[in-house]
């Protein structure tokens, strides 16, 4: 509050649930145009990953939200904000910056203010997932073994990983359970993910649940793989939804604006495999350097 009466801000308000003296409440907020939102609530953190202070989806002309937020690396009111191409600030700074001070202070020493930006670097490094969406067929799972290989990390298979789990094929799933059953067991293996710098590659349909993608986003930079119709590989024993090139235009219709929303980076993996991975390895590194 006070750095904000500082940078001599027009008009502050402070929103509560419990307004009082010269605070507002949250249901006022909509009413008046602000530049900047501040979380400073503990909304939306772990394990409440798909919660959220406010809509700002009914609000208009925002700039900059700053969510003090850093577990998840990325907060629902956050991602929210990406996707309305707002410009976005979690709580990771104020983290690092709090203890980079403190330790001067208490140690009565000096450290190269640079210090801060690579800490966080390497926290995103290794707590930030890759995530990759797309159809059946897209190349998911193969891409995903060679981006671990790569990068000397974890992949987590959500498909195989059920599998493993339950002792059924994903097929064997859709006949006794139906697809709303396994879309159930996908969203418990989903949500037993954490921080952990993992290379994730999902099912095909995990886009249709927002649990399941908020979860994913909370902690994960989400690409989505793109590939020509005449380059997707039918698997009929693995693929029960996408049998025929038929059934995967069909489920391409419904899912293809999901996969847009939830991407934060569209790959076109048309091209050689090094050429995709060595593309997605340098747009992962290239977001962190600017988180």
């Amino acid at each position: 509050f006070n750095v904000l009466k500082d940078e001599e801000a027009f008009i502050i308000a402070v929103a509560s649930r419990n307004p009082h003296e010269d605070m507002v409440s949250y249901e006022n907020l909509y009413h008046q145009e602000y530049d900047i939102i501040i979380n400073t609530t503990p909304v939306g953190t772990h394990p409440d990953f798909n919660k959220k202070p406010l809509d700002i989806t009914k609000m208009t002309n925002i700039e900059v939200i700053i969510d003090v937020i850093y577990n998840p690396l990325r907060s629902k009111l956050i991602n929210e904000a990406k996707e309305l191409k707002i410009k976005t600030i979690n709580g990771m700074s104020f983290l690092v910056s709090q203890a980079f001070y403190s330790h001067q202070l208490f140690n009565n020493c000096q450290y190269d203010m640079k210090m801060v930006g690579q800490i966080i670097d390497n926290i995103y490094y290794k707590k930030l997932n890759i995530a990759l969406i797309g159809m059946p067929g897209s190349g998911k799972t193969f891409l995903a073994k060679e981006i671990s290989k790569q990068l000397d990390r974890q992949i987590i298979d959500v498909d195989s990983l059920i599998e493993e789990k339950t002792g059924k094929t994903i097929s064997l799933f859709f006949v006794e359970i139906g697809e709303s059953g396994f879309r159930e067991i996908e969203k418990e293996t989903i949500l037993g993910f954490s921080q952990g710098g993992y290379v994730i590659a999902t099912g095909g349909g995990t886009v249709l649940d927002d649990e399941n993608m908020s979860k994913l986003k909370s902690n994960s930079l989400v690409f989505y793989l793109q590939r020509d119709r005449e380059n997707i590989i039918i698997d009929k024993e693995t693929r029960p939804l996408s049998k025929s090139l038929a059934a995967w235009d069909d489920l391409y219709i419904q899912r293809k604006e999901l996969y847009l929303k939830y991407a934060d980076i569209i790959i076109d993996n048309n091209r050689p495999l090094d050429v995709v991975v060595q593309d997605i390895i340098k747009k992962y590194n290239d977001f962190i350097e600017k988180e």
